[in-house]
Formats: C-alpha cells, sequence, structure tokens
C-alpha cells in the first residue's frame, strides 16, 4: 500500500513538473492539451481564483508563437484611449511574459489591449519593465458584451535562446481589471520570489526548429532646423546620421550610431534645484543609452549616460553565453566651445562588463573610463550576490578608481576605493536589509554621478506588507529605515544619521494614503550640525475612469546649504492625469514651495558681509497635452513654468510642440517647436504678464527610416 501511495505520488509531482508540449499547426489550435488557464489574484495578493476563467491556448505557427486569450468579460470592461507604442493607460489588458534565458534573469515583456494598443518591453532583474525594447510582435482583438478575444503572435527568430532542440522556455500570463485594479495571473507569482520569478511560470516546450532572422536594420536620419530668433539656418554633419542594430545570434544584439540624434526628445521637465546639496540629477531620455543599459548591471554613481552630452560616434552590444551575460559601450564626446570657454570637452567613455552565474552566485563586473589628452579615470565596479538561501542573500559591492589629469594644479594620481557588504531576508510578508559601506575621499567617477565621499555608514531597513483584508481597507504596509555616516572616519570624524519611516494604506476603489516621516541630523557647508525633520502626506486617488490624482504635502524644518541654516518648509506635490476623450491624453503635475527665511540674506564669506538673494515662495509646474486620433499619429504641446526669483529674472517658461507620424511601418516624420522665454520684468497693470525675452526659440523637421 505504501508503495502505491509512492507511485501514485510520484506520478502526480511528474506530471505536475512536465512541460506542455506547445503543437505546431498553421491553423489555430484550441484544445485542453495546449490550454493554460486557472488565473488567480496576486493583487491583492490573496490568490484567488478567476470566478469567470480565463482561458489560452498556445501553438507555433512556422516562426511565430501563437496564443488566443479568451476572457469573460462584464460591464466594468473598460477599453481605454488610443496611444502610440508604449504608452497605453486607463485599460484593461492581458500580458505574456515569455522566458528564453532563465538564468539571465530576465524576461520578454508583451500585452494586449482592447482597442490594439501595443505595449512590450524587457522584464529586469530588479523587476521593473524596460519599455525601451521594441518587438515586431502584434495581435488581432475583438469584444462583445460576454467576451474578449485577442489572438497574439510573437516572432521568436528576433529572441535570445540557446539554438538546441528542444526550446524549453518558461511563460507568465496576467490578466489586469482597471476597474477593480485586479491583477490575475496563471500560474501565481509575486515579485518578492526575486530571482526565482523567472522560473516561476509555466513549463513549455518547443520542439520545431526556429530560424534566425536576418536581423540587420538601417536607420539613417535626417535633421534640418531653424533659428527663429536669429533667423537663420545651417546645414553641417550634425544634421544627418546613422543607426545601424545587428543582432548575428539568438543571445547577441550590436547597435552603430554615427552621430545619434535626439532633436525629438521633449525637454526635461522643470525640477526643484535651488537647495541642493549636490548638481541635479536628471533620468535619461536618450533611446541609444536607455535600451539595454541594465544589461551592464552598473549603477548611476559610476555611470552616469547624462556625462556623454553630444556623442559624434557611439556604439554597444550586449549578449550572453551560457550563464554569463556581456556588454560593451563606447562614445566620443563632441567638444563644444562658447565664446572661447569651454563647455564641453571631447572626452572617450567606455564600459565593459561581464557577469557570470555560478549556481547561486553572481558576480557582476564593470570597467568604466573616460579618458583624453593627458587624462584618465579609469574605474572597476564589482557587484557580488550569494543566494544563501530563498529568502536570503548576501550583498557585496566593491569598487575602485585611478584618475589622473595633467592639465590641473594638482596632477598626482588620485587612488580611491568604495566597499560595501550587506545582507537581505525576505521571509514571507517581510523584507529585511543591512548594509554596512566605506567610501574613501579619494575616489573619482567622472563618468558616473558620484559625490557623498569620504565616509563610513550603515544602513538597516524593515519592510512588512499585511495579507489582504476583505472589507475597504484593503492592504497596509510599514517600513522602517535607520542610518548612520560617519563623514571623514580617518581624519576628524562627524556622524550624520537618519530615521525615516512609511506607513502605506490601501483603500477601495483605488485609494492609497502614505504618512513617511523622517528625522535627521545632517552638517552644513560649514561643519555646523542640524537637526531637521520632515512629514510626507500622500493621497493618491484613482477613483474615477480615466483620471488620477496624486497629491503629497511635505513639511518639516530643512537645512537651507546656501545660508547654512534651517529653514521651516512647506511643499505641495500634485500630479493630475486624466484622458477626457479616447484620443485626448493630459498631465499636469508640480510643485508648490515655501520657506520661512527671508528674500534678502546677509552672510559672511571670510568674514566680509555679503547679500545674498533666495526666493522663498515659488511653483515650478510641468504640463503636457497629447492627440492620439490613430496609432500612429500623435501631436504633443507642452511645457514648464518656474517662477523662481533672481535679482535679474523673474520666471523661466519653456513650451514645446511635436508632431510625430509613421507614414509607413517605422518610417517617421517629425516636426517640431522649441522655445525658452526668460520673465526680465514683474508683473504690473500696464504689463500683467510682465516681459518675457526668447532665448531659444528653434524649429525642425526630422526624417527617419528603417531599411
Amino acid at each position: 500500500m505504501k508503495y502505491s501511495c509512492f507511485i501514485i505520488f510520484y506520478l502526480l509531482l511528474t506530471l505536475s513538473i512536465q512541460a506542455l508540449v506547445v503543437p505546431v499547426s498553421d491553423t489555430p489550435v484550441l484544445q485542453d492539451d495546449n490550454m493554460l488557464t486557472n488565473f488567480v489574484r496576486n493583487d491583492p495578493d490573496d490568490k484567488k481564483p478567476e470566478e469567470n476563467p480565463t482561458k489560452v491556448w498556445l501553438w507555433q505557427q512556422g516562426n511565430n508563437l501563437m496564443i488566443h486569450f479568451s476572457c469573460p468579460i462584464d460591464s466594468q470592461f473598460v477599453v481605454g484611449p488610443v496611444e502610440v507604442r508604449d504608452e497605453a493607460m486607463f485599460s484593461d489588458y492581458v500580458s505574456v511574459q515569455l522566458i528564453t534565458l532563465p538564468y539571465a534573469y530576465f524576461a520578454y515583456y508583451y500585452t494586449g489591449y482592447p482597442n490594439g494598443n501595443l505595449v512590450d518591453g524587457i522584464r529586469k532583474e530588479d523587476m521593473s519593465v524596460d519599455l525601451n525594447w521594441d518587438s515586431k510582435y502584434s495581435y488581432k482583438t475583438s469584444y462583445d458584451d460576454k467576451n474578449w478575444e485577442l489572438t497574439m503572435q510573437i516572432p521568436l527568430g528576433e529572441l535570445r535562446f540557446k539554438s538546441d532542440l528542444p526550446y524549453n522556455w518558461y511563460i507568465i500570463l496576467s490578466r489586469y481589471k482597471y476597474a477593480t485594479t485586479e491583477y490575475y495571473c496563471s500560474p501565481y507569482f509575486n515579485t518578492n520570489q526575486k530571482k526565482d520569478y523567472f522560473t516561476a511560470g509555466h513549463k513549455i516546450q518547443l520542439n520545431q526548429k526556429i530560424t534566425r532572422e536576418f536581423n540587420l536594420d538601417f536607420k539613417p536620419y535626417f535633421v534640418k532646423s531653424y533659428d527663429l530668433i536669429e533667423k537663420t539656418s545651417s546645414y553641417d554633419p550634425d544634421m544627418v546620421g546613422l543607426d545601424i542594430a545587428y543582432h548575428p545570434n539568438p543571445t547577441t544584439k550590436i547597435k552603430l550610431s554615427m552621430n545619434p540624434d535626439f532633436s525629438e526628445v521633449p525637454p526635461d521637465d522643470a525640477q526643484d534645484i535651488y537647495n541642493l546639496k549636490y548638481p541635479p540629477y536628471y533620468d535619461e531620455n536618450r533611446f541609444f543609452f536607455i535600451e539595454d543599459l541594465d544589461a551592464f548591471g552598473i549603477f548611476s554613481d559610476f555611470f552616469y549616460s547624462r556625462n556623454i552630452v553630444q556623442p559624434q560616434l557611439a556604439y554597444k552590444a550586449t549578449g550572453s553565453l551560457g550563464k554569463t551575460r556581456w556588454g560593451i559601450l563606447g562614445a566620443w564626446d563632441k567638444k563644444i566651445v562658447s565664446e572661447g570657454e569651454l563647455i564641453n570637452p571631447d572626452d572617450y567613455f567606455q564600459l565593459l562588463s561581464i557577469i557570470p552565474t555560478i549556481g547561486n552566485f553572481t558576480m557582476g563586473n564593470a570597467f568604466i573610463a573616460r579618458t583624453n589628452t593627458g587624462y584618465y579615470n579609469y574605474v572597476y565596479s564589482g557587484v557580488y550576490e550569494y543566494r544563501l538561501s530563498k529568502v536570503l542573500t548576501l550583498n557585496t559591492y566593491l569598487a575602485g578608481s585611478l584618475r589622473k589629469n595633467e592639465n590641473e594644479e594638482d596632477n598626482s594620481l588620485k587612488k580611491g576605493y568604495l566597499g560595501q557588504i550587506g545582507i537581505n531576508y525576505y521571509p514571507g510578508k517581510w523584507e529585511n536589509s543591512l548594509y554596512i559601506a566605506k567610501i574613501s575621499k579619494d575616489i573619482f567617477a567622472d563618468a558616473g554621478y558620484l559625490y557623498g565621499k569620504d565616509r563610513l555608514g550603515y544602513s538597516l531597513s524593515s519592510y512588512w506588507q499585511s495579507n489582504p483584508f476583505p472589507g475597504f481597507l484593503q492592504l497596509v504596509s510599514v517600513l522602517g529605515m535607520a542610518e548612520m555616516q560617519e563623514l571623514h572616519p580617518d581624519d576628524d570624524k562627524k556622524t550624520e544619521y537618519d530615521l525615516s519611516g512609511m506607513l502605506t494604506l490601501r483603500f477601495k476603489p483605488k485609494f492609497f494614503y502614505t504618512f513617511r516621516p523622517g528625522y535627521y541630523s545632517i552638517y552644513d557647508n560649514i561643519n555646523q550640525k542640524h537637526n531637521v525633520f520632515s512629514m510626507h502626506n500622500i493621497l493618491n486617488f484613482k477613483c474615477w475612469k480615466n483620471f488620477s490624482l496624486y497629491i503629497n504635502w511635505i513639511t518639516g524644518e530643512t537645512l537651507v546649504y546656501a545660508l547654512n541654516k534651517t529653514s521651516q518648509m512647506n511643499t505641495i506635490t500634485f500630479r493630475i492625469i486624466g484622458t477626457p476623450q479616447k484620443s485626448l491624453y493630459y498631465q499636469v503635475q508640480g510643485n508648490l514651495v515655501s520657506y520661512d527665511y527671508p528674500k534678502e540674506n546677509i552672510i559672511d564669506i571670510n568674514g566680509v558681509p555679503l547679500t545674498l538673494y533666495l526666493d522663498n515662495q515659488y511653483a515650478i509646474i510641468n504640463a503636457s497635452l497629447r492627440f492620439t486620433p490613430v496609432q500612429r499619429f500623435r501631436f504633443t504641446l507642452g511645457g514648464s513654468i518656474t517662477t523662481y526669483e533672481t535679482p535679474t529674472s523673474y520666471s523661466n517658461f519653456n513650451y514645446y510642440s511635436n508632431l510625430r507620424y509613421e507614414f509607413k511601418p517605422n518610417y517617421f516624420i517629425y516636426l517640431g517647436l522649441k522655445n525658452n522665454l526668460l520673465q526680465d520684468e514683474p508683473v504690473t497693470l500696464d504689463e500683467p504678464l510682465g516681459n518675457f525675452n526668447k532665448t531659444v526659440f528653434t524649429a525642425y523637421i526630422k526624417i527617419s527610416l528603417s531599411i
């Protein structure tokens, strides 16, 4: 009897882990053998089965994986607005995650919407989705009062995978219901699984050979701009460029860009940069750099691509070999001189990485260089992770740098280092982290964004999230953090610390409240110690169809670095997003800032009194309006205004307009206008808007083709 029970258990276990063999057919195959269902709810995370099950069928048709969804719907089904690629929202959708190289820790991500919007990308190791990767997938969609049917076609020849048959992959299926903000998935998964996420899907087996596409793309472009202030136009080599992309095998991607152009990239949003200890940080928005950058496993501390101002020639290659990922990137920047002053040097940037995984040990190695005549800065960055168990991970972060610049007065060789060790423990609903780090004062990362140096730091954090509640309150999460830093630990040691927490309550329907207090002990620029505090009160509403509102009220005592003293601060941060009708989208976001220091301040500079003018009440607003009647056409109008006053200006206003038209697949024409105005006279009765002087006013046309 015991032996029979063991045989039955073994057979059940074998069947449970057996891969679904994907049939090969030129016509749809909708049978039980190739069907996946049993969707359960993972947000709220209670594993509740769908009341009306979604059913999914897989089959291989030539070089394509075909996936058919049959989704029961009701009156709460939301179709959503029309959007260009990768920007869909306010809608129900289904998604497919295809994992072809499980131990490379990424997944191909595809979505399907009722109105045909296209959104695809790469699920990264940190669980975020990079939408800058585009595939050639497509789908057909139709719906009535009871069912939504969608058939997706994924071209397999463009993916990275091991070339030996059979292909043993994983697939994760999801469905999102916008009206109730519910996520359902098959099989069950959650992002707390960390790296196990990439082996948590359904096992599928493909037995028909996939023909690798000859994937060589040429994308020439031409740009013509016209200065509407000087009434001049110009033509030079910067107006023409070429992107070449080549995928020689399923695991390798190569890209060469000669004079990459970013004319259609909108201006950076205005942000509050008026009380910062370090230079402002701007997210990268240029496609060449953000695409595949995560494959290098490098932090922005040591490689911050915004340091490359105007690359003349850039190349990039990424790939994998077995369980080892690798990448190489290089860029020659352009020398920019204005009125005899060097604005940007023609430095060369280099990034190399190799990331092998051996069992539970992953070792990320990156080599970064920034060089020029008589100057170099070399950095090694190592990120090592060892998984002691599914809930316990040991992390180590090591870096070393060499820097020498013969053009500076101090041209000696600088040597520096960074060392950090940490442990992460995440059982069940908990995530706990402990870190210790030492950074030397002579470490330099001229290709990155590294400013906090010469310190020894300790950090402890703990996060907990409840199980879902059945009533009006759905979820509760709590975060606690403590950090201490010893500044100049080998010299005149000074200690800074901060204590902070966060409580988040998620209510029905689509309503969040977060309270985030913090208490900090920090030093100013003349080594005086100050104790400050802040409280964030965050409300996030998604209570109405096609509309969301975010408000964050921050109050507290903050350090004003320019004055080396504290001040009472109140800030309202808000964001409003909506689609009043299917072809229109708007977004308005901004900060309203108030301090209690006076506008005119007397400060002491080496015994000499100096009058310093600092605005104490100002606003920063960013807004955009998009008109998208069809997925190949979009008109965008946007702008920002900053009312921060200086002795010579009262506000700064810029606006832009872009027209993007895809007249053939991957054939684009862009028309645009960029304008920047500086208000140099105040508002009066005679001049209710003041006086604005144009500092930039440029029109451009760009044509980009894929051959």
